[in-house]
């Protein structure tokens, strides 16, 4: 597992936990509470001015990855049995400890590849089926252990938040959150260029992710939902820390 910043566990004193289990479509992941910890924001530098223009996501160039216009010769038929073996593989392999040198994104392997063609292909067949969303969550993770952040994190949120996923299966949904958030960390903290935006986009999208997977659920029910709520509550406390640097880094230097 790898540290992306300051864990919600040594913010809040809280103890780390995990989904008991992944759907069947799916494969374990790590949890917002040590996933998606908010990095340290460090005092406001004058001269970092362009950093925060750096756009979070480009969604318009990850929908060419769920489309079906434009696949070319690329373009494979839809084969369900070699879809269970390829994601059968992708799933033993989450389970090993890997820790990677490095957060540089590398290309899709073979494998990654022809998964990442067949759930298009699939895609392609049927695109409003109540069942694509474990498609797109395979292979938005296919892109998430390749370290392409962007890509993950734009399909990620198609799982989470995206047109007719109020269909799709709840832990499927919370497992494809753990991503997003974990993915918008990593952009917005630990890879260049920094994007203090996708700190912003990780504000604006906790509140529907709580109240679609957590409206009427009691505190304590469910330790995806508790995590949420820790998430949220340090997500307010950076931004209460970031506005009270900005101001004191705003005030005249005494003399």
């Amino acid at each position: 597992m790898r540290s992306v910043g300051l864990s919600l566990c040594a913010l809040l004193g809280c103890a780390a936990s995990r989904p008991s289990a992944a759907p069947s479509a799916t494969h374990t992941t790590r949890s917002l509470a040590d996933a998606a910890p908010i990095a340290d924001a460090g005092p406001v530098a004058p001269q970092a001015t362009a950093t925060p223009a750096v756009t979070c996501l480009d969604h318009a160039a990850t929908a060419g990855l769920l489309s079906c216009s434009g696949r070319g010769s690329a373009a494979v038929a839809w084969d369900e049995q070699r879809w269970q073996t390829l994601g059968a593989q992708q799933s033993s392999s989450s389970r090993r400890a890997r820790v990677a040198p490095s957060l540089e994104p590398r290309e899709l392997g073979a494998a990654e590849q022809e998964l990442v063609a067949l759930g298009a292909a699939y895609l392609c067949v049927d695109r409003t089926s109540s069942e694509r969303g474990p498609f797109v969550y395979r292979m938005a993770r296919a892109y998430y252990d390749a370290q392409q952040f962007d890509a993950a994190a734009t399909m990620d949120r198609v799982v989470v938040l995206g047109p007719g996923s109020d269909s799709f299966d709840r832990a499927l949904r919370e497992f494809a959150a753990d991503l997003y958030m974990d993915s918008l960390n990593v952009l917005a903290s630990r890879v260049e260029p920094r994007r203090p935006s996708c700190i912003d986009a990780m504000r604006e999208d906790l509140p529907q992710i709580r109240a679609a997977l957590c409206a009427g659920r009691a505190t304590g029910a469910g330790d995806f939902c508790d995590r949420a709520d820790r998430l949220a509550c340090q997500l307010e406390a950076h931004a209460r820390e970031r506005s009270r640097a900005a101001s004191l880094c705003s005030q005249p230097r005494r003399r």
